[in-house]
């Protein structure tokens, strides 16, 4: 899956969220490693992660930003491998069998 299909399906979730009623009155501190660690322990517990159902699930736009780019950030160091079958079909990701250390 490209990066460009990964952000065009972000922001196809984000746009679903539109209608929300969000009202930011400061920001939260969210943490990239817990995160990181959130998404891995998902996918050693699962076969795959759905993309779409995981981001719908995220409570706020916030975490669920920061869990594209924690996504983001586990395909470049190739901790995961993310695949869509087809256009406008849901990405599905995958630890690698063979991570780096």
């Amino acid at each position: 899956v490209s990066l460009f299909s990964l952000a065009e399906s972000f922001f196809l979730l984000m746009k679903r969220r539109e209608k929300e009623n969000i009202r930011i009155i400061k920001g939260k501190g969210y943490s990239i490693e817990e995160k990181m660690k959130e998404i891995i322990t998902l996918l050693e517990a699962n076969p795959y992660l759905d993309f779409f159902e995981y981001f719908e699930s995220q409570p706020s736009i916030g975490e669920a930003l920061l869990a594209f780019f924690c996504l983001l950030e586990l395909i470049k160091t190739r901790v995961v491998i993310a695949v869509q079958e087809s256009l406008f079909q849901t990405i599905k990701v995958w630890l690698r069998r063979e991570r780096r250390p």
